[in-house]
């Protein structure tokens, strides 16, 4: 019997490996009081790793991938602590109940950063009404807008500022962030940078949030799935068929951590295209192959 009763585990689910004596197997706890604040640790622990790997991988998972990510959470949870504890289904369902809020979190970081890079008027006057009108507009036909430092000259592809800075806001932000907490899931094995996923993420929270003002005035929405998922993978595809891609990770999880004070660490754990042509993304590739990295620039 678990420290949670007679719970039926979750199938596929990993279970944390024992660590020999430093092992506490709440089963055979006589404390119960022990065992249940020792759980509430294990799924406040559980739903940090579950959403820093939302955060680098996909913050729009599947039910397959939720009951894997989920179960790969509470694994890395248990061993941080030394314990080993059945993963059922209640410690499935309030990890990814609360793991959900990390959407949430992404899209309260970026409207005010949303509200200023692209100017929204927050009066009511029908000019402001008028001007945001257009702007939402004019932004939601165009993803250059999100992604290019100079949209009119076709320059800066993926350079835009709000684009760091909505990474630092959500993952980086205070001491006890993810980001910085968490670090080896925010470095992507492959590029040595940033994830795709975190940076695919947060422009899907850009253009969620610019659509908030469709209306003209500010009203705010949910994430929701399935408005947002397919946004989401444009967005991916837009980024994988950019051919300078590892340039861009490193340079903003290197802007990410800067801001955050978070060392660089080894891993431990583990819109629209159609509005670029193909010149344009091959320029772009070549403005970023030829650039010269400094630290002044963070």
């Amino acid at each position: 019997m678990s420290a949670r009763g007679h719970k039926k585990k979750v199938q596929g689910g990993p279970v944390p490996t024992d660590h020999g004596n430093s092992s506490l197997p709440l089963r055979d706890s006589n404390s119960s009081k022990k065992s249940r604040w020792l759980y509430a640790l294990m799924i406040h622990l559980a739903v940090g790793h579950y959403q820093s790997i939302l955060a680098n991988t996909m913050i729009y998972p599947n039910d397959i991938e939720a009951c894997k990510w989920s179960g790969q959470a509470w694994a890395a949870a248990c061993c941080s602590q030394g314990v080993r504890i059945d993963y059922d289904e209640d410690a499935y369902k309030l990890i990814t109940e609360h793991g959900s809020n990390l959407r949430s979190d992404l899209k309260t970081a970026l409207r005010p950063l949303v509200e200023t890079e692209f100017g929204f008027k927050n009066d009511k006057t029908p000019e402001a009404i008028r001007f945001n009108a257009e702007l939402t507009s004019t932004l939601l036909g165009n993803c250059k807008l999100f992604t290019c430092k100079n949209c009119k000259a076709g320059k800066g592809l993926f350079e835009v500022d709000i684009i760091p800075k909505g990474i630092t806001k959500w993952c980086y932000d205070r001491k006890n962030s993810l980001g910085a907490m968490l670090t080896s899931y925010f470095k992507d094995t492959t590029t040595g940078g940033a994830s795709l996923g975190i940076i695919v993420a947060v422009l899907t929270g850009i253009e969620a949030c610019v659509v908030e003002w469709t209306t003209s005035t500010k009203i705010e929405s949910c994430f929701y799935k399935e408005r947002y998922a397919a946004i989401f993978k444009t967005y991916y595809k837009m980024l994988v068929d950019f051919d300078i891609l590892p340039k861009i990770c490193k340079r903003l999880l290197k802007h990410a951590q800067h801001h955050a004070n978070v060392p660089e660490d080894p891993i431990r754990v583990g819109g629209t295209s159609e509005n670029f042509s193909t010149d344009e993304f091959t320029a772009a590739a070549a403005e970023w192959d030829g650039r010269v990295e400094s630290d002044d620039e963070y």
